[in-house]
């Protein structure tokens, strides 16, 4: 039964072609930044010409080719998913589309639900890695390394918390730590491709084993705090 706590893997990096993909170090940018320069790293990745990890793409980019794709696949062209977003609030032209769809214009979280609703998705669906994929890949959050996939989808699903962790001092330390949460571990693999179902299983037998360890630790030191002073342990 579910003590409806959050359950912890106290790991540091996630290891693993599968969790973290192409760990790297970026520093931190010290350069003196006008206002200019700084709604400039506002900006799509493409518009600040940056360049994700082999292997991995960043998810503005993923997300912009899933409105090409559902547009295409629905039949609509841009001029109509302009006119069904003018709808719902938005001030969209067929320009508009085409800006977002070639990775020049960003989008607020307003337009990006709103897609979701032109399109009949869910807003699940429109940020998955792997529903409606072919092409597979990580996701390069510009952290120090990009979540493959499956941990990407597992989070999206609601069965992994992850957080970025930052060490200043030792960089080597910085990276994403991920929880799983009740949901992940009564999840099933039923349904998934192997190489997910194993990830999944591999996250929960760790996770039990540390739950398992833990419990031991807290039960020490519940017994110590219940024993009379001056009485060992081991000692009637």
């Amino acid at each position: 039964m579910s003590d409806g706590r959050l359950h912890s893997i106290p790991c540091g990096l996630i290891i693993g072609s599968e969790g973290l993909h192409g760990f790297q170090w970026r520093g931190r940018d010290m350069t003196d930044g006008s206002d200019k320069e700084q709604l400039k790293r506002r900006a799509t990745p493409k518009r600040r010409k940056l360049e994700p990890r082999q292997g991995s793409e960043f998810p503005a980019t993923l997300v912009a080719a899933k409105v090409v794709s559902l547009r295409t696949l629905r039949g609509l062209t841009q001029d109509r998913v302009a006119d069904l977003m003018g709808q719902l609030g938005h001030e969209w032209s067929r320009a508009t589309v085409s800006e977002y769809e070639r990775g020049n214009r960003t989008l607020t979280v307003d337009e990006f639900l709103g897609l979701a609703l032109v399109f009949g998705v869910t807003p699940l669906e429109l940020l998955s890695p792997i529903m409606g994929v072919t092409d597979v890949k990580a996701l390069d959050f510009g952290g120090p390394g990009a979540l493959g996939p499956w941990l990407s989808q597992f989070w999206l699903n609601g069965w992994v918390h992850i957080r970025f962790k930052e060490s200043d001092f030792r960089p080597e330390e910085t990276g994403f730590i991920f929880e799983l949460t009740d949901a992940g571990m009564s999840a099933g693999g039923d349904g998934l491709p192997s190489e997910a179902r194993e990830q999944l299983e591999e996250y929960q037998g760790g996770q039990r084993a540390r739950n398992t360890t833990l419990q031991q630790v807290e039960q020490r030191l519940r017994a110590s705090r219940e024993r009379p002073v001056g009485v060992e342990e081991g000692q009637s």
